[in-house]
């Protein structure tokens, strides 16, 4: 049923929509969060889905979003999709904003990208949320 070698297959970490979830989420892969998160998340790729709710912050190579964010986001590419909602500050590269997307922060650019998540060494400490 479990095999010793792990799989050359690269599946993505998953938090479903009956799913509430407390702690931090480091993945050198790609996450989807669809259900409730608080805490930290530091990925390569994350999908947030129209009825996620994350409280924490996010540093990730690259983010789409759907859903509910409080905390603050630090990324190379960004996707604001109508009905998204961020209460937080946006630090990104580049960064893409369907009318309908909420934003309640500031959105700053950065010349730099985000670090890649090859190895949580490479995943430097979220700045703490405000209370």
């Amino acid at each position: 049923m479990f095999s010793k070698h792990p799989s050359k297959s690269k599946l993505p970490t998953i938090v479903n929509e009956e799913t509430q979830f407390k702690g931090d989420i480091t993945s050198i892969g790609e996450v989807q969060i669809d259900g409730k998160v608080t805490g930290n998340i530091a990925a390569a790729t994350l999908h947030i889905g129209k009825n996620a709710e994350i409280c924490g912050n996010i540093i990730a190579t690259q983010v789409e979003h759907l859903g509910k964010i409080i905390g603050n986001v630090e990324t190379h590419n960004i996707h604001l999709v109508k009905g998204s909602h961020i209460e937080g500050d946006v630090r990104h590269h580049h960064i893409s904003i369907e009318t309908g997307a909420f934003i309640n922060g500031v959105c700053q650019h950065i010349a730099e990208p985000a670090p890649q998540t090859d190895t949580p060494n490479n995943i430097f400490p979220l700045p703490k949320q405000k209370a």
